[in-house]
C-alpha cells in the first residue's frame, strides 16, 4: 500500500506536468526549448503542438493558406562542444536513418558554422509516401543540439516556404 502511495503522486504530478506544456504550447507562437533558444514563428500561422517526452520532440500540424502541414521539433543537450567533425557525424546519422525510413531522393545542402560555435546542416527530401521535407540540425556550443522539420504533401517549395516560416533564437550564448 505505502508504494502505491509513492507511486500515485509522481503520476499525477507528470500527468499535470505534461498537460501543462501541451496546453501552453497549443497558441503560442513559439516553443522555449532551454535557456538558450527559442524557436518561433509568425503569429498568424496556426499551428498546434504536442510534447513527446520520450523523444523529448514536439508534433506539430499547422495550415498555410489553407494546405496543411506537419513538422517536427526536437531537443537535446549535446556530450560534447560543437565541431565540424561531431556535427558533420551526427548529421550523417541522421540522414542515414532518414533512408532507412522511406527516403526516396534527397539533397543535402552541408553543414556550416553561422556563428561561434553554431553549426546548421540542411537538405531537403521526398520520402515514399509523396511527402516533402525540408530538415535542419543546429548545434549551440555544448548547450542544444536542436532538429527542426517541415512536411508537406503539396510540394517541395511549399515544404521550404513552411520551414522558412520557423525562427531559430539564440539567448545566451
Amino acid at each position: 500500500m505505502s508504494k502505491l502511495k509513492v507511486v500515485f503522486p509522481s503520476l499525477l504530478i507528470l500527468c499535470i506536468s505534461s498537460s501543462f506544456a501541451l496546453e501552453k504550447t497549443a497558441h503560442r507562437p513559439s516553443l522555449k526549448l532551454s535557456n538558450s533558444v527559442e524557436i518561433s514563428w509568425p503569429k498568424n500561422l496556426k499551428i498546434s503542438s504536442e510534447f513527446l517526452p520520450s523523444f523529448s520532440a514536439f508534433s506539430l500540424s499547422g495550415e498555410k493558406g489553407g494546405k496543411k502541414f506537419t513538422g517536427w521539433i526536437s531537443h537535446k543537450i549535446p556530450d560534447v562542444l560543437a565541431n565540424q567533425t561531431s556535427v558533420e557525424r551526427i548529421w550523417k546519422e541522421n540522414q542515414e536513418n532518414a533512408k532507412k525510413n522511406g527516403e526516396v531522393k534527397s539533397n543535402d545542402l552541408g553543414c556550416k558554422e553561422v556563428d561561434k560555435f553554431i553549426f546548421k546542416c540542411e537538405r531537403e527530401a521526398e520520402i515514399k509516401a509523396g511527402e516533402f521535407i525540408v530538415d535542419s540540425l543546429y548545434w549551440n556550443e555544448k548547450k542544444d543540439i536542436v532538429f527542426i522539420r517541415a512536411n508537406s504533401l503539396v510540394s517541395a517549395k511549399d515544404a521550404r516556404e513552411i520551414f522558412e516560416l520557423f525562427k531559430v533564437k539564440w539567448g545566451h550564448k
